[in-house]
């Protein structure tokens, strides 16, 4: 790669699209490389079977695990990432949108007793709220809607709670 770039930001999370935005706009000329490992959940193609999770798993080269098949292309990326260590397992996970993915774009603010005495002062939820309000701000975060608002109403979850109620 010859090409030169003023940032470089690595993850497609908050911090990394956020930041990866607003340097854009310091270097409107493309000098701005943001690279993500994970990959793009279009419209309608994120897992929600558990076949589906099971083929979104990363299938690093020599990593010697046993496999249902043969995994190719993009078969090979997935969201999860298992790591093992000496004593510990950690499930990583990567895709184009970060956190987003898990969160389902819910913006919550934490609620007082998580910022307690064991917090530095700098880290206390009086200091932190400006950087909530920017962040809710640049996210366009909306509150959910009332229980009677038309917004709200979701069929599949009606039907669910239909069949609930029928058994």
């Amino acid at each position: 790669m010859s090409e030169r770039y003023e940032a470089l930001v690595i993850g497609t999370g908050f911090g990394g699209s956020i930041n990866a935005c607003r340097l854009a706009k310091r270097w409107p000329d493309g000098k701005v490389l943001v690279l993500e490992r994970g990959k793009r959940y279009p419209l309608g193609s994120f897992p929600r079977t558990p076949h589906d999770f099971a083929r979104n798993f990363w299938n690093l080269p020599g990593e010697g695990r046993d496999r249902p098949g043969p995994m190719t292309g993009d078969s090979q990326r997935g969201m999860f990432d298992v790591r093992n260590y000496g004593h510990m397992d950690v499930v990583m996970s990567a895709g184009l949108g970060g956190g987003s993915l898990i969160y389902a774009n819910v913006f919550l603010e934490p609620p007082d007793a998580v910022f307690d005495s064991r917090w530095p002062a700098t880290a206390h939820k009086a200091e932190l709220m400006p950087y909530y309000h920017v962040a809710k701000e640049v996210l366009g975060s909306r509150p959910i809607p009332v229980n009677d608002d038309p917004r709200r109403h979701i069929p599949r979850t009606q039907a669910f709670g239909e069949i609930a109620e029928k058994l």
